[in-house]
């Protein structure tokens, strides 16, 4: 006789299926959905599931488009994640008056971050087209428009996958 064993509370629950999870019209959307297992059990069993858009930002509608290669996307993508953390978004507040009590003229902005170093050679590399391209797609994005702007904005990411030694290890 065999012993009866106790299902716990996620072998009981109903898994969603990837048909179940999406609409038709949302899967045309974006690129499309992916299904990705969020949670697994001790078995390595499939738990929680969830969706994710593929297509989030222009660098990713280029990538689906094949207008770049993955060498160039993850370029692009290290310089959206330099642009940001060097902050190079617009003041949303004005300054006044003195920054700093009792150091009256030294800015505390004025010493550069890492990143904004990082930044600043990677735009070394770039003609002033690529980067006027390169900062609207990557750090505004922003679609590159005309056939021109695109066409810069090829060779740009080129010029910082070569810069960052970035080549597909897959």
């Amino acid at each position: 006789m065999t012993k009866k064993t106790k299902k716990s509370a996620a072998d009981k629950a109903p898994l969603i299926k990837a048909s179940e999870f999406a609409t038709p019209e949302r899967m045309r959307q974006e690129g499309g959905v992916s299904i990705e297992a969020v949670d697994r059990d001790a078995k390595g069993g499939v738990v929680q599931v969830r969706q994710r858009a593929k297509i989030t930002c222009k660098l990713d509608w280029y990538l689906n488009a094949g207008t770049i290669t993955e060498d160039m996307w993850k370029a692009g993508c290290r310089f959206t994640f330099y642009f940001f953390c060097a902050g190079k978004l617009p003041r949303t507040t004005p300054m006044y008056g003195d920054f700093v009590s009792g150091r009256r003229g030294q800015d505390p902005f004025a010493s550069k971050t890492d990143y904004q170093i990082r930044l600043e050679k990677a735009l070394e590399v770039l003609t002033p087209q690529e980067q006027d391209v390169i900062w609207d797609v990557c750090g505004n994005d922003q679609y590159a428009g005309t056939p021109a702007r695109t066409r810069a904005l090829l060779t740009g990411l080129r010029a910082l996958a070569v810069l960052w030694a970035i080549t597909n290890q897959t």
